[in-house]
């Protein structure tokens, strides 16, 4: 396989810098209040430094457990500013968005697998009927006696034992030879932004382009699509007002993105040149 490079969009990085960003994310996104977030500094902080994934202290571990309760009260973790689309054919796909988050807190997960498929919010109705039409699933040459195709299989996911909880180090490794985009929609609470740019900032790779804008065109003219830092060989960058699905909630600015990333061309080309 010639491989010339690879693009990783809302990948979890690093389940312990997941739980520490999530708090400030979701603070800073109006979902719990100051009086908890105080709270939170006072218990689980200590020399400007905060341990939200493995806390020690109980009263600690209570108000993270506050933090998730407000994430799990019909929030879609996978665009905090998009709604719940209710429906229990669609709860598997969260059930297994959550199980990544708060993985040390006994109470969350409890309390998710108590749930029993009516946890609302994503919609994978257009997919899942795409992909098991006949006439995909020939062109695929998918078997059939093979089960229908679903977005995520609870069964697995519960079986599953995840080796690796901290991703972010093969990177340095794989850029030696390639080209690496790492992006994030920055409404996504299962993989947020903050989790991705803490981890690749402690990678202390050298700065080639250091934070700005990257832009596309709309009908009504020239739009931020997102932020971008730019590494030797390797690229941080965000798609703004998207969630986890970031070319579903915003095509063509992620288009334009992933395009010029495999063109190796500025961000803010146009997606038609």
């Amino acid at each position: 396989m010639n491989l010339k490079g690879f693009a990783v969009g809302n990948g979890m990085s690093s389940y312990k810098l997941s739980s520490n960003s999530l708090m400030y994310f979701s603070y800073y996104h109006g979902i719990f209040g100051t009086s908890l977030w105080k709270d939170l500094h006072r218990y689980c902080c200590m020399n400007d430094k905060c341990n939200f994934y493995n806390p020690t202290s109980m009263r600690c571990r209570e108000d993270v457990k506050k933090v998730a309760d407000f994430i799990f009260d019909n929030l879609n973790v996978y665009n905090a500013y998009a709604n719940c689309f209710h429906s229990t054919s669609q709860s598997i796909r969260i059930r297994v968005a959550l199980s990544n988050l708060f993985i040390h807190y006994k109470k969350f997960h409890d309390r998710l697998n108590a749930v029993n498929g009516n946890y609302p919010c994503a919609n994978n109705t257009a997919v899942t009927v795409y992909l098991n039409s006949f006439d995909v699933k020939e062109a695929l040459h998918v078997a059939s006696n093979l089960p229908p195709w679903s977005v995520c299989n609870l069964k697995l996911n519960k079986q599953y034992h995840r080796i690796y909880k901290h991703t972010i180090t093969i990177y340095p490794k794989l850029i030696t030879s390639l080209r690496g985009l790492l992006y994030n929609g920055d409404l996504d609470l299962a993989c947020n932004f903050l989790m991705e740019e803490w981890a690749v900032d402690s990678l202390n790779l050298t700065v080639i382009q250091p934070r700005q804008a990257w832009y596309y065109n709309d009908f009504s003219g020239k739009q931020v699509g997102g932020y971008v830092i730019r590494y030797k060989n390797f690229d941080s960058a965000t798609v703004r007002g998207s969630g986890h699905m970031a070319p579903q909630d915003k095509p063509i600015p992620t288009f334009q993105l992933m395009k010029n990333f495999i063109f190796n061309k500025p961000y803010s080309t146009p997606y038609d040149n």
